[in-house]
Parts: C-alpha cells; sequence; structure tokens
C-alpha cells in the first residue's frame, strides 16, 4: 500500500511538508518546509538533530532539499513540526482523514482478503 501525505501547521506558516507512505517507510518530499524553531523543551532525537542542521538537506528558511526517509511516521513528524508528536494523527492522507484511519481500513481490508 503507498499513501500520499500532507501535514500543515494550523497558521499555514510554521511547516507544510508532504510526504509517501510504502512498505512501512515515510518519505518527506523534497521541496515540504519544516519548522526551524525547536518547542520549548524538545529535545530532539540525534539523527532529527543531523538533518535539521545539515544544509545539504534543509535551507535556512526550512525548505527541504531532498527526500528523507524515516522509518516512522511519528519520527518523520517530530522532523517536521519541531516537537514531539504522533505521526498517526499529524499526517493526512490525500482526502484530508488522519493517515491512522486509512492504515486501519487497509489492515482491516487484508484481514477480508487474507
Amino acid at each position: 500500500m503507498e499513501l500520499k501525505l500532507h501535514t500543515v501547521s494550523r497558521d499555514k506558516v510554521l511547516y507544510e511538508a508532504h510526504a509517501l507512505y510504502a512498505n512501512g517507510t515515510v518519505t518527506v518530499k523534497k521541496g515540504s518546509r519544516i519548522n526551524i524553531h525547536l518547542s520549548t523543551g524538545y529535545k530532539p532525537t540525534a539523527t532529527i538533530q543531523k538533518l535539521r542542521d545539515d544544509s545539504s538537506v534543509v535551507d535556512d528558511d526550512g525548505v527541504l532539499l531532498k527526500d528523507i526517509p524515516f522509518e516512522s511516521l511519528s519520527t518523520a513528524a517530530s522532523f517536521v513540526t519541531g516537537r514531539t508528536a504522533n505521526g498517526m494523527i499529524v499526517w493526512k492522507t490525500e482526502n484530508g482523514r488522519y493517515v491512522r484511519y486509512a492504515l486501519q481500513e487497509s489492515a482491516s481490508e487484508g484481514e477480508k482478503h487474507g
């Protein structure tokens, strides 16, 4: 299963990202904009911090210069939002539904066909 995902900050200014979810990997797409400011008290993982600090990955405005794969929806969401985040509710599908529901539907469809 492959899902096109999207997330945007409430103010539509801090971040806006597009991603592709396939085979358990979520790839945040080149051209996405991440929140360049970390939330107070948020301590990113070493991997997230390294990516955020790499000028070949993220420009000064927070725009991704290349596709970045993650093994977790939540890690990808934290990378984009600059805070602790639940990827199941941060990411939405093309039709605006939380990715959690799309994955649940896919699992139940698999059970019906399996």
